[in-house]
């Protein structure tokens, strides 16, 4: 089986529903899926440098109490699916495209997984801006990659144009929202479902294999 999925770094979402993935996917043991990620840039408006919390909730959620109350929220289900998230703490919101960058890198050396995971802790469990440099080489380092391999990439232009492209392309096929999981690219669902909807999936995906029959559950 094939899974992938298409999120943003920095999507609190996301990091809750990868956690709701791997749980359903304890219950089904025989499984081994090949799970890839796919990029995507919720608000490629945001500087490369990133943008205040404060200018952030003014612009997108127009009151601190509305924003605090999401914040909230989003705590408590994340605590309820035994991720310790620390949303309050987060001070920049980053542009995504070097996290992004970051993972690609990982995935050469078949770490993706596990820098993306690096990423949504260090950025949702402890208020990192991940489009630091300096972050990004921590996480790195973890995995042997050399500082230089990492600034490098970074500054690479090639592969940021290629990350809007695909997010592009990707609106452009009615995706709009992340997490969104394709399954043996028959099969699709969005959102940040619970254990039992992608257990539904899983388990009509895992009894088709007939890649031509595109069915979304969007």
């Amino acid at each position: 089986m094939h899974i992938e999925i298409i999120l943003d770094t920095i999507c609190p979402w996301c990091f809750i529903g990868l956690k709701r993935l791997k749980d359903a996917l304890t219950e089904r043991p025989e499984l081994k899926p090949i799970i890839s990620y796919k990029p995507f840039l919720l608000d490629p408006s945001i500087p490369q440098n990133g943008i205040k919390k404060s200018d952030y909730i003014l612009e997108k959620f127009k009151s601190e109490q509305h924003y605090n109350d999401s914040v909230k929220l989003v705590n408590e289900i994340g605590k309820q699916e035994g991720l310790n998230l620390n949303l309050e703490m987060i001070k920049t919101i980053p542009n995504s495209l070097s996290s992004h960058c970051l993972i690609i890198l990982g995935e050469t050396i078949g770490k993706d997984h596990q820098i993306l995971e690096d990423l949504m802790t260090a950025y949702f469990c402890n208020g990192y801006d991940i489009s630091d440099e300096k972050i990004l080489c921590k996480i790195g380092k973890k995995y042997n990659i050399e500082k230089e391999s990492i600034i490098n990439f970074l500054n690479d232009n090639k592969y940021k144009r290629l990350l809007y492209k695909d997010t592009m392309r990707l609106r452009n096929q009615g995706i709009n929202g992340v997490p969104t999981y394709i399954l043996n690219n028959s099969y699709a669902i969005s959102g940040a479902q619970d254990k039992i909807a992608l257990l539904k999936i899983i388990d009509l995906a895992s009894l088709e294999n007939n890649t031509s029959n595109f069915q979304s559950y969007i």
